[in-house]
């Protein structure tokens, strides 16, 4: 073996390496995902994944790191080198912005534009995917979600590992309003928490991920409801029961003997 093709091996990721995983459900977003390192990954000219700075065990180079991450760009309908050029151009506070922002949301930034890229329209997407990106990290449904799910790590730990935790999120910041709800409706109650830990856990990391997701919290939220209807139901004809009741007694004490 070559000291290059010693090197290339070095440098990727192995495709059986049990921490990468794909995050091609999720849309506009780089395919791989590091669990060990809570880290998206790029990948080298001939499109192999690179392994990060930390397992590498090596100092960051942002303007690599840059580079790589452009290079995983999918669906992008934008000169990936003319990206890649406008980025080297940067100035590097604005490069490590970028590359932080990749780093941790996966977020593929620049994908199509009607207009040349510049590096005036390059920051004005940077600025606005991280105030974005601060915007949700903030947000009081995220906040609630972490809440949740740290107080249900006590009675599932085993289904709710720090993995399945982390893709959770993942998941959650790309449904919409009324399917977060349905997401936060079925883990604060115990009973259907462990109906969907237990359905999620079983559906493949793959591109229907995202699609099988929301099919198991339409379903929860289908059942519950149905359940809540079931519950008001009886609950109405108690009352009616028990006015009936009433009625009886009370014509009783003034019936006529």
């Amino acid at each position: 073996m070559s000291s290059v093709s010693f090197l290339e091996e070095q440098l990727n990721c192995p495709l059986d390496c049990p921490f990468l995983k794909m995050r091609t459900f999720m849309p506009n977003t780089l395919p791989f995902y590091c669990q060990k390192y809570d880290t998206f990954l790029g990948v080298d000219n001939n499109k192999m994944i690179l392994r990060c700075s930390a397992c590498l065990g090596i100092a960051r180079n942002v303007e690599q790191e840059g580079l790589s991450f452009i290079h995983s760009y999918l669906n992008a309908s934008v000169n990936l080198e003319e990206l890649q050029e406008v980025f080297l151009s940067l100035d590097p506070a604005f490069q490590k912005m970028f590359v932080d922002l990749l780093h941790q949301t996966g977020r593929q930034i620049l994908v199509d534009s009607l207009t040349p890229i510049t590096q005036n329209l390059f920051v004005e997407e940077i600025l606005k995917t991280w105030q974005e990106a601060e915007k949700f990290s903030g947000s009081h449904e995220l906040q609630e979600l972490k809440a949740v799910l740290g107080d249900l790590k006590p009675a599932f730990p085993d289904l709710l590992t720090r993995e399945v935790n982390k893709l959770l999120i993942h998941l959650f910041q790309v449904l919409d309003r009324s399917e977060q709800q349905m997401m936060m409706s079925a883990l604060q109650n115990e009973k259907t928490a462990a109906r969907f830990l237990e359905q999620f856990s079983r559906q493949p990391q793959d591109n229907d991920l995202l699609r099988n997701t929301r099919a198991v919290l339409y379903e929860i939220d289908s059942k519950e409801k149905q359940r809540q209807a079931e519950l008001e139901l009886n609950r109405r004809k108690e009352q009616q029961l028990q006015q009936m009741r009433l009625l009886r007694e009370r014509t009783g004490k003034y019936r006529v003997r």
